[in-house]
């Protein structure tokens, strides 16, 4: 069974990105990334609401963002 990211972390398909910081197109980006990467999925899910912990999971692979610019995305996409 494939679990998914926690709710609230899912990138809505064609959701738009343009006018957004580069911090969060870092963070679309790296949650697309972790809605296909089975590995960086459980990462994330482990890290459960730890918004700091998805950051550095995000950084290992890459994508830089704030866990704020997270907190922040999370309250929009409720």
């Amino acid at each position: 069974m494939c679990r998914s990211i926690p709710i609230g972390w899912r990138l809505a398909v064609g959701s738009p990105i343009a006018g957004l910081s580069m911090s969060m197109k870092q963070l679309e980006t790296f949650l697309a990334k972790a809605q296909s990467n089975d590995t960086i999925r459980r990462e994330v899910e482990s890290c459960g609401t730890d918004t700091i912990c998805v950051a550095k999971v995000a950084l290992r692979h890459g994508h830089k963002f704030s866990p704020a610019n997270l907190t922040r995305w999370q309250r929009e996409h409720q």
